[in-house]
């Protein structure tokens, strides 16, 4: 269920042929990347207590991917709701037409206090994906404008957001064996949205989300999105797609 009120999808609508997503989703992306250089996960095996025995372990992830602010405890941490939210552009408008800006997926506990932000951004390079995982209120600290949000029905399977983290590091067998947190962006630095459009297919593969919830991200992808509205469609070619590696 979406969160906002779309226009009638009945209505004439203006086609979009330039960008979408938009290089300051990039220059975000660089910012928070220096920020949070110390906060990479390497592939550690877990720590030791004062007797040397083995505790439990965070999962291992890749050099491409940042926990910021998660506590261990919230591995077990069930997802109640699975948002995506689209942006305003607020930096870039070209002859006047409206561009999405960046596109992000919040895991929603039952507690708004625990709400994970999953955020796949482009690194310093302005073309590696780095997957940003970090503890943030919902939507609580937002200063930028938020264009479109919606939030997909909870399928067969509860989850918990351990589940998901491993979801995101597991070889994707109709991907070629390539992994969610391995991604690069396009070379003007766009791919956000067609990353999340992978994201919830596979979600919705494992049964976490309610089936048609790929297929209603896929419908989300072609609209620009502002105040909640579709302003406008955009051909299929004309959406952003970065590559897994």
């Amino acid at each position: 269920m979406s969160l906002f009120k779309g226009t009638d999808p009945s209505a004439p609508v203006k086609t979009v042929h330039s960008q979408a997503e938009t290089n300051s989703a990039a220059k975000d992306g660089q910012e928070k990347g220096r920020h949070m250089q110390g906060s990479a996960i390497s592939a550690d095996t877990g720590s030791k207590d004062q007797q040397g025995q083995q505790t439990a372990q965070w999962p291992t992830t890749s050099q491409q991917t940042m926990f910021v602010g998660i506590p261990q405890e919230s591995y077990e941490l069930s997802v109640s709701h699975i948002s995506v939210v689209v942006y305003e552009n607020v930096s870039e408008v070209v002859d006047k037409v409206i561009t999405n800006g960046h596109w992000v997926t919040y895991l929603e506990t039952h507690d708004p206090k625990d709400t994970i932000l999953i955020d796949m951004n482009v690194g310093a390079d302005l073309s590696t994906g780095v997957l940003m995982i970090q503890h943030d209120p919902y939507k609580s600290g937002d200063k930028i404008p938020i264009a479109h949000c919606r939030t997909f029905d909870s399928g067969r399977v509860p989850c918990t957001f351990g589940m998901v983290l491993q979801l995101l590091k597991m070889p994707d067998s109709c991907n070629d064996g390539l992994r969610l947190e391995r991604y690069k962006f396009t070379a003007e630095g766009t791919g956000c949205a067609w990353w999340i459009c992978h994201f919830i297919t596979k979600l919705e593969g494992q049964q976490y989300l309610a089936e048609g919830s790929a297929s209603i991200m896929n419908n989300d992808l072609h609209w620009i999105w502002s105040h909640g509205q579709r302003i406008s469609c955009r051909r299929d070619e004309d959406i952003p797609r970065g590559k897994f590696y």
